[in-house]
């Protein structure tokens, strides 16, 4: 077994003199100009319906700054203009550890960012 390791055998390999397999063959050969047209002819017409829709969406995207109308906006870039309660995340941490020690008082801009999402050990895939 160890001389075969890393090589598949092949138990009946295919007669290629089989008259089966040869008729099969010049069958395959036959009808494959055939079909290589028809296949190239779908993948044409596919091609340009994504290009056809490619071209609508730019468009329709451009007459919306043309007007001046914003892109929607998603909840995290409307996050990221909003006010922060701490200048740095070194700040924000600083005032984590404060609360941590037993009888301190908590920095009152740690109630304002709301609640901690993730973490959580309800739920195993938030680890």
């Amino acid at each position: 077994m160890a001389e075969n390791e890393g090589t598949t055998a092949v138990e009946n390999p295919v007669d290629l003199s089989d008259p089966v397999h040869q008729q099969a063959t010049a069958i395959a050969e036959a009808i494959l100009p055939q079909l290589e047209p028809a296949i190239q002819a779908r993948v044409d017409a596919a091609v340009e319906s994504m290009r056809e829709e490619t071209l609508a969406v730019v468009t329709r995207g451009m007459g919306q700054v043309a007007a001046g109308l914003r892109p929607p906006t998603n909840e995290a870039s409307e996050r990221s203009t909003a006010p922060r309660p701490f200048a740095s995340l070194g700040e924000q941490l600083m005032a984590i550890a404060s609360a941590a020690a037993q009888g301190a008082t908590v920095d009152p801009r740690l109630m304002e960012i709301g609640a901690v999402s993730g973490m959580s050990e309800g739920v195993p895939a938030d680890g």
